[in-house]
């Protein structure tokens, strides 16, 4: 027995197919191995991130480990050459006519000592050559370092670095104050050790039992005078520089011992360790890049990622076969549920199975069986609703009051009864909806108000049915399709189904929509251009307050550096005062950047510009000025270095797109995302992608 109904499969949404799959049983049965296989492969993930953590601190301690144990070496070799000096100075003769002996000795030192020292010589209080190993005897003036530190200091004095005469040599001298017979300085006894012999000390001493080095790590010997005496790598090219442009130098030799983990010029990131040597103003300092340090790390993480991978590919592919088995009959039973709901002969399922699949296979015959049952009884109930309809049709005919109802909830169909159609001066083959369908016999009267013709989405029934809300006391005009015009008082109420939902209206009026809606543009405009007054009077105070406070910075500023360079260098107000410039220049920087913002000032010069700190900084300041209803989201890559560019600027710039983004959401709300990623230069080199994107229209 045929069921009433549709004769055909009603076609489905595009997305329908997707949905299906997303929620069938294979796709809950994989996403279950997805469930019970993640946990498990998110602890060898992490495992593995917690080793890569333990091995950056073993690399930092191992690091600082070899440059502790070459500084205790250069100890000793200072400590050794230091022995030497004490014993020189009590065999050397401060006589001027025991020259020849002195440089006898001084030869015969020279040749036990080997080819690192390039001379043993001595001088007088006056500067006089009191004998050297190369003979030269060559007179040095009183004030020299060399000759005054030991005398003044009474013990080993270590000079500066200076190039020897051989091109690409650098030495230096280590002195000890000569003594006379009564036990008083009366000179200094030196020797000219060569640079080169550092080189040979950094690399660890085997019987220290540590690891050697990573590859790739550079160790290098850094005075307190940020002159570099020694490195492993490219010595003949960085013995004798600065290294004044380093600040972590700089922190190093101030902390003594330790390390640091920072930023290389090139952008990699790199470890040091760093000590100091104890007879000696130096520092070693050894650094290795991270990628080197880390490679055995990175390649088990690696490892673990593929492992973990296949693991889970081979899991899934294991639940889609098992899930075939389960879903074939499920598939069966839906081809047949979907037979019946193409309005079908009612057909009973062929399924059988001792699984749940088989009880809601017998559920399902059980179920036709029923809607049979129920089909005779719909008849009989359709030819009782249809002898009603009948009756409540004559009964809206023969209303003296004109009804007009919409028969379905967008207002495109409009039913009159006999006095509607006499007072609008339609015919009843007349559709009264000015929305109609093209196939309807469209309406030939207008809507006017106040001299206005009203729009359709301003019409009593539609806004009735949009707002699911009765409109009351519109009165408006109604122009016949012969020119004449009635004045009209009409009501409105939307019908609901059981559900609340709107299923068509029964209209007797129209709305003041336009009205509103004109008044609710005008005070919205009205309280922009309010906001934007403000902003403008806010910048030109700002303007002013900048400027002003320029000016008063100048003074500050001058007289700072002109009490600076009236202060000797070791004068403790130095510090104190240079601090004050520092703040002075940042305050400077802020007060160009307010002027910038306020077009007082020109363009600033490009320097290198945090440009995550710079978002999270322009996001928290948009955060108050902007409604609850919009989200704010940063996505800063971690790897992102510094930009070169002008802050104030890109300040401007970025606060600029974020608040064009901002009236973007104004009325809806949505998400608001600012972004930085790294991304390639087609010319080579690399750039920093700053993006602003928002969910609004536009």
């Amino acid at each position: 027995m045929p069921i009433a109904g549709p004769t055909a499969i009603a076609s489905q949404p595009p997305n329908a197919e997707r949905d299906q799959f997303f929620f069938s049983v294979r796709a809950r049965l994989m996403a279950l191995v997805v469930v019970t296989v993640a946990p498990l492969l998110t602890v060898i993930v992490v495992s593995v991130h917690r080793q890569n953590d333990r091995e950056r601190e073993l690399r930092l301690t191992q690091a600082h480990d070899h440059a502790r144990n070459i500084a205790q070496r250069i100890d000793e070799e200072v400590g050794q050459i230091d022995g030497l000096l004490m014993s020189l100075a009590r065999s050397v003769s401060s006589n001027p006519a025991d020259i020849a002996k002195n440089e006898e000795l001084f030869i015969a030192v020279r040749a036990d000592l080997g080819p690192y020292f390039l001379n043993v010589e001595a001088h007088g209080p006056d500067g006089a050559a009191l004998g050297s190993s190369t003979r030269r005897r060559a007179r040095l003036p009183a004030g020299r370092p060399d000759v005054r530190a030991p005398m003044a200091q009474g013990g080993l004095t270590i000079g500066e670095p200076e190039e020897a005469t051989t091109p690409g040599r650098w030495g230096l001298t280590l002195a000890r104050p000569l003594l006379a017979t009564d036990g008083n300085p009366a000179g200094s006894v030196g020797v000219t050790l060569d640079l080169a012999r550092l080189n040979t000390l950094l690399v660890p001493d085997p019987q220290s039992q540590l690891a050697e080095p990573t590859a790739g790590a550079q160790i290098s010997v850094i005075d307190h005078k940020h002159i570099i005496l020694a490195r492993s790598v490219e010595p003949e090219k960085w013995v004798g520089k600065g290294s004044f442009d380093n600040p972590v130098v700089g922190e190093a030799l101030v902390a003594r011992e330790g390390t640091r983990e920072f930023p290389g010029p090139d952008g990699r990131q790199r470890l040091a360790g760093f000590s100091t040597c104890l007879r000696a103003p130096w520092m070693v300092y050894a650094r290795v890049p991270s990628e080197a340090a880390f490679a055995e790390a990175q390649a088990k993480l690696r490892n673990a990622v593929l492992g973990s991978g296949t693991s889970l590919a081979l899991a899934l592919g294991l639940a889609w076969l098992i899930s075939a088995r389960i879903t074939r009959p499920i598939r069966r039973l839906s081809v047949d549920a979907a037979a019946l709901g193409a309005g079908g002969h009612l057909q009973f399922t062929r399924v059988e199975s001792r699984s749940e699949v088989g009880v809601l296979a017998r559920s399902f015959n059980q179920m036709l069986t029923t809607l049979q049952e129920r089909d005779a009884e719909l008849r009989r109930l359709n030819e009782s609703l249809r002898q009603r309809v009948a009756e409540l049709q004559t009964l809206f005919d023969l209303l003296p009051v004109g009804v007009g109802i919409a028969v379905d909830a967008s207002g495109r169909e409009i039913r009159m009864n006999h006095a509607l159609t006499h007072l609008f001066g339609l015919s009843p083959a007349h559709n009264a909806s000015p929305t109609a369908r093209t196939e309807a016999v469209p309406c030939t009267y207008r809507a006017r108000q106040n001299g206005r013709e009203l729009r359709d989405e301003e019409l009593p029934i539609q806004r009735a049915l949009a707002e699911n809300a009765a409109v009351t006391n519109f009165e408006h005009s109604i122009v016949r399709a012969d020119g004449s015009t009635v004045e009209v008082l009409l009501n409105a109420v939307p019908l609901r189904d059981p559900a609340g939902r709107v299923c068509g209206c029964v209209a007797t009026f129209q709305d003041l929509t336009a009205h509103k809606q004109g008044e609710q543009e005008r005070l919205q405009f009205e309280r922009k251009l309010l906001e934007t007054q403000k902003l403008e009077s806010l910048g030109v105070l700002a303007g002013g307050i900048a400027h002003d406070f320029n000016n008063i910075l100048t003074p500050i500023m001058a007289h700072g550096e002109l009490a600076l360079m009236q202060l000797d260098n070791g004068n403790p107000v130095r510090e104190d005062l240079s601090a004050v410039l520092v703040a002075s220049e940042r305050a400077k920087d802020l007060v160009r950047q307010i002027l910038v913002m306020t077009r007082r000032e020109t363009d600033g010069p490009l320097v290198p510009v945090p440009l995550g700190a710079l978002a999270k900084e322009v996001t928290k300041f948009l955060r108050a000025s902007l409604p609850a209803t919009i989200e704010i989201r940063t996505a800063i890559d971690p790897a992102c270095g510094p930009g070169l560019g002008d802050p104030s600027q890109l300040h401007q710039v970025l606060l600029n797109l974020c608040t064009n983004a901002g009236y973007a959401l104004q009325e809806k709300g949505g998400v608001l995302t600012v972004s930085l990623k790294p991304t390639r230069r087609p010319q080579g080199g690399s750039w920093l992608l700053l993006s602003v994107e928002d969910t609004g229209q536009g």
